[in-house]
């Protein structure tokens, strides 16, 4: 059985993680998040090899709120066109509990 959403983003900065994270937390479509480190990107962007810094996030959510969470990522990311990663999980009795919690 499906319980957990983990869906992993980036962002240009800390900021802009962190406030796509708690929007997602205040409108009850995330339990949690976690920013990481910056790390270095790269990839290739319109003819041109790009190397950027870049903030990880990797958002918690109960699996049938992952299809509103990601729409509305869409919406306030602010990349062109963002990396949004689904990732389907299962997780210990407890943390599900508190997971899903209203």
């Amino acid at each position: 059985m499906k319980e957990i959403a983990l869906i992993y983003t980036t962002f240009a900065s800390h900021d802009d993680a962190l406030g796509a994270i708690q929007t997602l937390i205040e409108e009850n479509l995330a339990a949690c998040g976690n920013i990481s480190a910056p790390h270095t990107a790269v990839y290739p962007w319109k003819g041109e090899l790009k190397q950027d810094e870049e903030f990880a996030a990797l958002i918690k959510a109960p699996f049938d709120k992952k299809d509103k969470l990601v729409k509305r990522l869409q919406k306030i990311h602010p990349y062109e066109l963002p990396c949004i990663l689904e990732i389907d999980a299962a997780a210990i009795p407890e943390y599900a509990k508190w997971l899903k919690k209203p």
